[in-house]
């Protein structure tokens, strides 16, 4: 097997040469090391926490006022629902809040959206899980402003992945997708 590297170090003659074979394994300190990427979020990030009981207050409420009656939450309310979770110990309670507070107030432009990108899926056959990541979703990035779109599509995702079936993933960013292009062009 023969392989092929550059060299990097500045006080070596061999720089920007190609080193071919056996003498790869002796020159190892000297050869490029590419960075790795950072991750942006991690599982702790506190805004993502916040999506996810934004997520959990909203799917469940579908179950305790299946009429849709919207109430206003305060922070003392999701820190309590926070507290039943295990997993989360620290969220952005003003996030959350301003996520169930809007997301509620604006499920009918919201659902009017999802119509429109998802036509196949009347919003009564959606997954309610699906239905609340994307309502979050876009509501927190096209409807608010208060995430950059390409953000609140990739949280949305990686919540779909969390929480959703094997399919959500990819029926979220279909649509999220779908929705984004249509408005970068606009």
């Amino acid at each position: 097997v023969v392989s092929e590297i550059c060299i990097r170090d500045s006080k070596s003659p061999l720089q920007n040469k190609r080193v071919h074979g056996p003498l790869v394994r002796k020159m190892r300190p000297l050869l490029r090391v590419r960075r790795q990427k950072k991750p942006i979020k991690t599982k702790t990030d506190p805004r993502h926490h916040s999506r996810i009981i934004a997520l959990q207050f909203l799917f469940s409420r579908h179950f305790r006022a299946p009429d849709g009656t919207v109430e206003v939450v305060d922070p003392s309310v999701l820190q309590e629902f926070a507290q039943s979770s295990e997993e989360i110990t620290e969220f952005d309670k003003e996030l959350a809040v301003a996520l169930v507070n809007g997301v509620s107030s604006s499920s009918a432009e919201t659902d009017d959206i999802i119509r429109r990108y998802a036509p196949q899926w009347p919003i009564e056959q959606i997954q309610k899980v699906d239905l609340e990541i994307l309502r979050i979703a876009i509501w927190e990035g096209f409807l608010s402003d208060t995430t950059p779109p390409k953000v609140a599509i990739d949280e949305a995702i990686e919540i779909a992945k969390e929480f959703g079936s094997d399919a959500s993933a990819k029926f979220v960013n279909g649509v999220l997708g779908s929705l984004y292009e249509k408005k970068k062009t606009a």
